[in-house]
């Protein structure tokens, strides 16, 4: 079942998720992904082969470094098919016009969390799909804050009373790119 609904989710991404100037052959399809999830997308990529004839090619580019290159490559036609990366590179990717909105209908659509499609969400089109989700978490600490705040206004009150810049003590940090 799993292997079946990778073999889908790729199907989907592929006939979908495509840079508008591609540098794959014609009936080939180009991937690009990270090393971590290159082995599973080249599983993928083979099952998909096999079902639907088309061949998969899925190319190692950093993490770091694939949408860059993507954003130099395609409007050149040297891009990939499909990438794989973070929701937050869909605005930036759609007013570049490096990507093509996808369709998604009935039961396919069914199988995802909506708000983890709203993600892949821009000007009320769909552009990719999401094959993880990821909670985030905020932690207190209760010798400091013995209640939790209630709301992001709370928060931010008992954060700058918690701030002490001249000893390094903070009372909220947040990594930011």
């Amino acid at each position: 079942m799993k292997k079946f609904l990778t073999v889908l989710l790729v199907l989907v991404m592929l006939m979908g998720l495509v840079s508008i100037a591609s540098a794959s052959e014609a009936g080939k399809l180009l991937i690009w992904c990270d090393e971590t999830r290159a082995p599973v997308l080249e599983e993928a990529g083979k099952d998909f082969t096999a079902l639907y004839g088309v061949p998969v090619e899925v190319q190692e580019v950093g993490f770091g470094d694939i949408r860059g290159k993507l954003t130099t490559a395609a409007p050149v036609g040297e891009g990939a098919d499909l990438i794989i990366g973070p929701h937050d590179w869909i605005g930036e990717l759609i007013e570049n016009g490096l990507l093509e909105p996808i369709s998604l209908f009935g039961e396919l659509r069914s199988k995802f969390v909506p708000v983890s499609l709203d993600a892949f969400t821009y000007g009320g089109k769909l552009y990719g799909l999401p094959y993880a989700t990821e909670s985030v978490a905020l932690f207190y600490n209760k010798d400091l804050v013995p209640e939790p705040p209630a709301t992001f206004e709370e928060l931010i009150t008992i954060a700058k009373g918690l701030t002490n810049r001249e000893e390094g003590r903070y009372g909220f940090l947040i990594q930011t790119p």
